[in-house]
């Protein structure tokens, strides 16, 4: 019997999700979670072999979770399927230790046998992405900034991002419903672990991150 555990803070869309697996696999195999704490109990309860993932989970970061059932069990293979934008999360998420990456826009037919090439052995991503995961490793290129991204948690690349984008403070500190004096102190944490010694230099590493 096929075992595998759905993480997604959406009710309907894990529940949705879960239906449509159950379909293909017995539905009394598949667990499910809506955040970090009830996903590391059903991980160690229910022994799958795969796992099926979210990047947000609230205030939870996916690739800190993932990390973390990585720890317990790196054989067991996870799959992102995410809303967020391949090009700005799915080399950390491979860097993380998932197996594959999955937007949730995809065809209902491309989740399906994304999930069973999963099961299969096989890493599940785009080709686009397998051709910058090709010249990321073939290129010489020393310290490129996503080398030191991979340092970040899931909420400082998003800052980070935004950063890069142009936005201030406190107009990163309203989009993510923060805090200012929160923004700023993930800010200092994005600067020590990038080794960057001033707000100017902080930005211009954002920008050329978001470019590249």
């Amino acid at each position: 019997m096929t075992r595998l555990l759905v993480i997604d803070d959406h009710p309907i869309v894990r529940q949705g999700l879960v239906q449509l697996l159950a379909g293909i696999w017995d539905g009394r195999s598949i667990a499910q979670a809506s955040n970090g704490a009830e996903a590391l109990v059903e991980f160690q309860r229910a022994r799958p072999d795969a796992v099926i993932l979210d990047l947000s989970l609230g205030a939870e970061s996916g690739i800190d979770l993932l990390k973390r059932l990585q720890d317990l069990d790196s054989t067991v293979p996870v799959m992102i399927l995410t809303m967020h934008d391949e090009s700005l999360h799915a080399e950390r998420a491979l860097a993380a230790g998932a197996h594959g990456y999955v937007m949730k826009h995809e065809a209902t037919e491309t989740v399906i046998d994304s999930v069973r090439r999963l099961l299969a052995g096989e890493l599940v991503f785009s080709q686009q992405l397998r051709d910058r995961i090709f010249l990321h490793f073939s290129r010489r290129c020393g310290a490129r900034p996503v080398a030191g991204v991979s340092a970040l948690t899931e909420r400082e690349v998003e800052i980070l991002t935004l950063i890069g984008m142009g936005h201030a403070t406190t107009q990163i500190a309203a989009r993510l419903s923060r805090s200012v004096k929160t923004i700023e102190a993930h800010r200092a944490s994005i600067r020590g672990k990038l080794g960057l010694d001033s707000a100017f230099e902080l930005a211009r590493y954002a920008m050329r991150w978001v470019e590249e």
